[in-house]
C-alpha cells in the first residue's frame, strides 16, 4: 500500500478519482512474484463523466459506476479471485467471492457490467464440451464455477475475441536463449 499513497501524493489533483484500492494479501508477509492480488480504479474525470465508488465488502472486488450526463452509462467491477491449489478451502473461497461478485451485478439496475481482472482460471475456447471438461488439463474446479458465471450472467471473454500470441500473463523462471 506505501506505493498506492506515493501515486496518491504525486498524483493528487481535482483531475484523478481514487476508487477504494485494496488487497486481500497481508502488507506484513514477504510474497514473491505478483502476490499483491490488489484491486481498484484510478480515473481520470472528463468533460460529464462522473465516476462513483460502489461499495463492496470484500477485499477481492472493487466496483466503479459510471455516469455520463446523469446517466449510468456502465459498472465496472475489478476482481482478483483465488488461485487454484486444489484444497477445499480455496474452492470454497472462489466460489464465496463469484457468489459476492453476483450480488454486485444484480444491484446495478440495468446498467451494462464489466467485469476485469485476474481470474485464476482457465476457460475453454470450444463452443461444444466434452463430458467432464473442466477435469483435463488446464481447467479446474474454478473454471466450472467461472464457466457457469458466465453463462448465467450473459457475459463474454474479451481476450477470447481475438487470437494471441502469448499464452500467459505471468512467467517466473529463467528463459533459455538459443
Amino acid at each position: 500500500m506505501s506505493e498506492v499513497k506515493r501515486l496518491q501524493s504525486e498524483h493528487l489533483n481535482k483531475d484523478m478519482f481514487w476508487n477504494n484500492l485494496k488487497s486481500s494479501m497481508d502488507p506484513e508477509k514477504v510474497h514473491e512474484g505478483r502476490p499483491y492480488g490488489g484491486v481498484g480504479f484510478i480515473c481520470r474525470r472528463r468533460n460529464n463523466l462522473v465516476f462513483t465508488s460502489i461499495q463492496v465488502d470484500n477485499d477481492r472486488i472493487s466496483g466503479l459506476q459510471i455516469k455520463y450526463n446523469d446517466t449510468n452509462i456502465m459498472a465496472i467491477f475489478g476482481v482478483y479471485l483465488p488461485y487454484y491449489d486444489g484444497k477445499a478451502d480455496q474452492i470454497q473461497l472462489y466460489s464465496e467471492t463469484l457468489d459476492i461478485l453476483q450480488g454486485c451485478i444484480d444491484s446495478c439496475d440495468m446498467s451494462p457490467v464489466m467485469v476485469v481482472g485476474d481470474m485464476n482460471s482457465a476457460l475453454p475456447r470450444d463452443a461444444l464440451l466434452p463430458t467432464n471438461w473442466y477435469r483435463k488439463h488446464p481447467f479446474t474446479a474454478h473454471s466450472l464455477f467461472r464457466y457457469d458465471f458466465l453463462l448465467q450472467n450473459d457475459l463474454y471473454i474479451g481476450n477470447h475475441c481475438s487470437k494471441q500470441k502469448v499464452q500467459y500473463t505471468y512467467f517466473k523462471g529463467l528463459l533459455k536463449v538459443l
